[in-house]
């Protein structure tokens, strides 16, 4: 720890990646997992950070310190100037002050070694924090080889032009992916590499090969290369026979012996995956920082050298000063010998942070030559372990005398099933039987009329053997009428025992009829509205209790509301391959609060009710018939929907599917 009681980063002597993850953890730009660290630390290409402002070296990693070779500490020392030719440096304090935007290509600079050896770098930049300054972190890609390549093959196209064969062996030995083109950007040539890049192009229009577009791309660096003669340099992504790729252009242009350009060649190399690794970088770089758990690494010496956010917060609010003491609290040695004996391994521990509890995992890595840590917040978890196993000695307890309160339970609900299912017997025979009640009362009065008039008859002396003959027809005409009400009834609520196709009219028909005479006698009007004669294969004594049911419901509103002029709506249609029948009444609809539980068992709105009416019916239609039963509320009151598979006529013999 520094003396403000920040993390230090970057104090000990190895080339590792976590230098570099220091400098970028405190800034919320940099990940810390294993995959950043190798991206950094194995990376073949040189990498450093640099202060924007003073221009001195902050990191590097192992592979510049082996290609330019000077030594960590003497590049801590340096500014990078000192790697760049004199006569490059003001140029290069320039290009560093203009340089825009957060990630970017430099383009390419001269760099030179310790050794004096000059070379060609292709540069990528990307900003970032180090410790409250601006810096920036830079990728060198060493070009020089592929500028002699380039420079040779356009000395050789040149040089030897009347020579192609010995030309195109000489390109194909190279080691880029080569394409020439001529001035109306024709291909002429392709190597090997570029053939196996981008397919066989060659008498084909550049920009129709490689982008499939109309005419020449935007900023095309062959077309550039003609009009001043200089080299240029471009980034695309390309689709060919391995699939999109992005390509770094390089093109120039060929002159004949006159000086006079004839054709352009251009280096094309496969940059897919260094763009890989470099978006690979940036995405990793903020997972370190998000995570709300603190994260750490030590060095060999038992040295924070990589902490987060996280991290500092705690230090911070309980007033810590050295993050190995909070963190690891003991056992640190021990720890510290195995990784120095280069022994991987894992530990476990439960530590006590101010109020807090946390779960370390502690991870020895001797290839980075550090020791990890992640701390999980099990604060809350530990809470409810606690509040867990103060319930589950509850519920020990309570299992104690589970078994004979479960008896109790199930004695008292089987008691309360049987008597809701007398209710229910109990409503349905009522219901019945003050149907029946409304059908005779008429034909009682017409029976007692005939006794009452054969009466009369006989005291004025009008008696004869026709009359009497004649009444008793007529008695006994009503009588088979009442009799055969109570077969009706009785054929309507018997369960059928097997499917078959019936009228949907006849039905409708058939269940008003049995309780028209009581909506009559609360004046409750009736209107059908039947489009046209469907049919159905189920079971049609079900299906007319489901009507029933709605019916008695319907009228049973109107009662409890007291609707003036109650009226019921049953409308019957073919809808596709479904028979539909609503019924719509007029009593004010179902509230919002318990048209979602309609259809539940035992659930019911009446003082007197059991609840399994409508249950019974969803049952009927949905599970017995395969057809839907719905409620929604309409402009005047509730609409009850049903809908079963329609047939075409009677004669059919299976449903429909």
């Amino acid at each position: 720890m520094n003396d403000h009681g920040k993390p230090e980063v970057l104090e000990d002597s190895r080339m590792s990646q976590k230098h570099l993850l220091d400098c970028l953890a405190v800034t919320a730009e940099w990940g810390a997992d294993q995959t950043c660290t190798q991206l950094f630390v194995c990376n073949p290409q040189p990498m450093w950070v640099y202060d924007v402002e003073t221009l001195r070296f902050l990191a590097v990693n192992k592979a510049i310190v082996t290609e330019y070779g000077y030594s960590r500490e003497e590049f801590l020392g340096m500014t990078i100037e000192q790697i760049y030719p004199a006569e490059d440096r003001t140029a290069l304090v320039e290009a560093v002050r203009g340089l825009k935007g957060e990630r970017r290509k430099a383009g390419g600079w001269r760099h030179v070694k310790k050794d004096g050896t000059v070379i060609d770098t292709d540069i990528t930049t990307h900003d970032l924090n180090f410790k409250g300054k601006n810096a920036r972190l830079v990728l060198a890609i060493d070009i020089t080889g592929r500028r002699q390549a380039e420079a040779a093959l356009h000395d050789v196209m040149a040089a030897l032009a009347g020579e192609k064969a010995k030309s195109a062996a000489i390109i194909e030995s190279l080691g880029e992916s080569i394409v020439i083109q001529d001035t109306n950007n024709i291909i002429i040539y392709q190597n090997r590499k570029h053939r196996g890049l981008m397919g066989d192009c060659v008498g084909e229009l550049c920009y129709r090969a490689f982008g499939d577009n109309d005419g020449p791309c935007e900023e095309c660096p062959v077309a550039m290369s003609f009009t001043d003669g200089a080299t240029h340099k471009t980034v695309r992504t390309v689709s060919g026979s391995q699939g999109t790729r992005y390509v770094e252009l390089t093109a120039t242009s060929l002159r004949d012996a006159a000086g006079t350009i004839i054709a352009g060649i251009k280096v094309v190399r496969d940059i897919t995956e260094q763009k890989r690794v470099e978006d690979e970088i940036q995405r990793l770089a903020s997972f370190m920082q998000l995570n709300p758990n603190p994260i750490l690494e030590l060095d060999a010496a038992g040295k924070v050298t990589l902490c987060n956010k996280a991290t500092i917060e705690i230090l911070e609010r309980i007033g810590g000063n050295s993050g190995t003491a909070v963190f690891v609290p003991g056992g640190l040695e021990e720890i510290l010998q195995d990784l120095r004996a280069g022994k991987p391994g894992q530990h476990y521990r439960e530590i006590s942070i101010g109020d807090r509890i946390f779960a370390e995992h502690i991870y020895l890595t001797p290839q980075f030559d550090s020791v990890r840590i992640y701390a999980d917040d099990i604060t809350e978890r530990r809470k409810v372990e606690e509040a867990l196993n103060l319930k589950h000695q509850q519920l020990e307890d309570l299992n104690r005398s589970l078994e004979k309160r479960v008896r109790e339970e199930v004695s008292k609900n089987r008691k309360k099933d049987h008597i809701l299912i007398q209710q229910t017997r109990q409503a349905a025979m009522g219901e019945m039987i003050g149907n029946i009640a409304h059908q005779w009362r008429q034909p009682l009065t017409v029976v007692a009329l005939i006794i009452q008039d054969l009466a009369e008859c006989h005291t004025y002396g009008e008696f004869t053997r026709e009359y009497l003959f004649s009444s008793i027809d007529k008695a006994m005409e009503v009588i088979q009428h009442m009799s055969q009400t109570i077969d009706d009834f009785r054929s309507c609520f018997r369960p059928d025992k097997e499917k078959k196709v019936f009228s949907i009219r006849d039905v409708i028909g058939k269940a008003l009829s049995l309780v028209e005479p009581h909506l009559k006698h609360h004046g409750i009007a009736v209107e059908l509205d039947i489009e046209e004669d469907c049919f159905c294969f189920g079971y049609l004594n079900e299906y007319s209790q489901v009507l029933l049911n709605i019916l008695t419901n319907a009228k049973e509103a109107f009662l409890e509301r007291g609707t003036p002029q109650p009226h019921i709506r049953v409308a019957s249609w073919r809808e596709g391959a479904r028979a539909v029948v609503s019924i719509t009444d007029n009593a004010g609809g179902i509230t919002k609060k318990v048209i979602g539980k309609v259809f539940e068992p035992y659930f019911t709105t009446k003082d007197m009710g059991t609840g399994i009416g409508l249950y019974m019916s969803k049952n009927i239609i949905e599970k017995n018939m395969h057809g839907r039963l719905t409620v929604a509320n309409s402009e005047t009151g509730a609409e009850f929907r049903i809908e079963v598979s329609a047939h075409s006529n009677l004669t059919d013999e299976i449903p429909l599917s």
